[in-house]
C-alpha cells in the first residue's frame, strides 16, 4: 500500500467567531481555513467534507483493497464508509 503524506487523522471542523477551520488533533494544527464569499452554513459544510477526507480516504484504500483480495464488501468495511460519509455531511 502506498504511503499516504497528508497529516494524520482525526480532523475536526468547527466555527467560532473568528471563522470556520479544519484542524487536526490532538495537537490543534490547522488544516483548512474556510475562506471567501459562502455564508457561515456553507463554509460549515465545505470544513466537514475537508475534515472527513482522511477517513474517506481510508474507507475508499479498504474498498480496493478487498477488491484486489477477491474478497467481497466485508460488512466493516461498508461501516467505515458509512461512517466516513456521515462525518462528511456533518452528522458526527
Amino acid at each position: 500500500m502506498t504511503e499516504t503524506k497528508f497529516t494524520p487523522e482525526p480532523w475536526f471542523a468547527y466555527q467560532n467567531p473568528y471563522g470556520t477551520y479544519v484542524r487536526y488533533y490532538p495537537d490543534g494544527e490547522v488544516v483548512a481555513s474556510m475562506n471567501g464569499d459562502f455564508n457561515q452554513h456553507d463554509k460549515l459544510k465545505h470544513a466537514n467534507l475537508i475534515a472527513a477526507a482522511p477517513e474517506l480516504y481510508e474507507a475508499l484504500q479498504s474498498v480496493v483493497t478487498m477488491h484486489d483480495f477477491g474478497n467481497g464488501m466485508e460488512t466493516f468495511i461498508i461501516e467505515k464508509a458509512r461512517a466516513a460519509l456521515a462525518k462528511a455531511r456533518g452528522e458526527v
